[in-house]
């Protein structure tokens, strides 16, 4: 028996999940159950691993892509083990048409699929995809790729994606008619700046070096700003993280950019702050927020100011040391 991926096409991605949904699929062959929909599949396997996002709503295409993947994964094994993905049927509590396309009577294999002896298979026979999807260093690997990836696109931003970029940023923080002045006055540099791939807060910082006395003049008086941290939660599912990710960001008014977050309306997804600490002026939060973003680079998602954690209380662990150093340093 091969490494897997020699005999097939199917991706890491999708071994990952299948190994995830695995267990899942024993449970109902043992008590000779099925699984009542696609998406139900989807969001067990996301309730059992809040911390993997593994499944971003329960797709039909993509809960089929991993049963195959478990079927093909199997005849790997022996090719006269039962396609235990028929214990998942449609919404409509029917056979998958793709699962039993080659199947003369699915209703035998189910049968099969009560009778076998599914404790005398470990799914583990791919060892190099278990480790890869368990292990930190393939998850920073990962991380970094994506890092890579989210630089790359940021260079090729046209003027014009740049500019839409900052306008965004400057209509979220609300600054005040002094820090707006300055920003527009040096809105070509600060437009430059965002095209070389750096984040909004470093090109503050890198403007307010660059012309310091205008800096000084704006920004010597104004509200408070905070740096905060926080996570979109389902307040229909016991207040659940929503996809494993804490977004680090900046506000003059932290309740106010919860409610912008969560669209400002009252809905089942909330945005909820996690810490923040009140910065002594506009310059030092751009500081703080910079450095924090630039410690846990490696999991950031595609370039934003989310960031994916294995661990939420390891993550706010390391943040709130990251924070502390960060304010030592200013």
């Amino acid at each position: 028996m091969g490494d897997i991926r020699s005999i097939s096409k199917i991706t890491e991605k999708s071994q990952k999940f299948s190994y995830l949904a695995w267990p899942i699929l024993v449970e109902a062959a043992k008590t000779n159950s099925t699984i009542d929909g696609y998406s139900k599949l989807a969001r067990e396997v996301d309730k059992r691993n809040p911390g993997a996002g593994a499944v971003t709503g329960g797709e039909h295409h993509t809960v089929n892509r991993w049963l195959h993947c478990i079927h093909k994964m199997l005849e790997h094994i022996d090719p006269n083990i039962p396609k235990i993905g028929l214990l998942v049927r449609t919404s409509k509590g029917e056979f998958g048409r793709g699962l039993v396309k080659n199947l003369n009577d699915p209703d035998k294999v189910l049968q099969d699929i009560y009778a076998y002896p599914w404790d005398s298979i470990e799914y583990k026979v791919y060892p190099s995809v278990v480790k890869g999807f368990k292990g930190k260093t393939f998850q920073k690997k990962e991380a970094l790729k994506a890092k890579h990836k989210a630089e790359k696109k940021r260079l090729q931003n046209s003027p014009k994606e740049a500019k839409k970029k900052l306008k965004k940023a400057i209509k979220e923080q609300s600054f005040e008619s002094d820090i707006k002045r300055f920003l527009a006055k040096h809105e070509l540099e600060l437009i430059k700046l965002l095209q070389s791939g750096i984040d909004v807060s470093d090109a503050y910082l890198r403007l307010m070096k660059m012309h310091s006395r205008d800096a000084k003049d704006a920004m010597g008086k104004g509200t408070d700003y905070y740096v905060y941290w926080g996570e979109f939660v389902d307040r229909t599912n016991d207040n659940n993280p929503i996809g494993g990710h804490i977004k680090i960001g900046l506000t003059n008014n932290v309740v106010k950019r919860a409610k912008q977050l969560a669209g400002g309306v009252l809905a089942p997804i909330e945005f909820v702050i996690l810490g923040k600490v009140k910065c002594n002026s506009l310059k030092d939060a751009f500081y703080l927020e910079s450095y924090a973003h630039s410690k846990n680079e490696l999991t950031r998602y595609e370039g934003s100011e989310f960031f994916a954690y294995e661990d939420k209380r390891e993550f706010i662990s390391r943040l709130h040391k990251t924070i502390k150093a960060g304010m030592n340093k200013m």
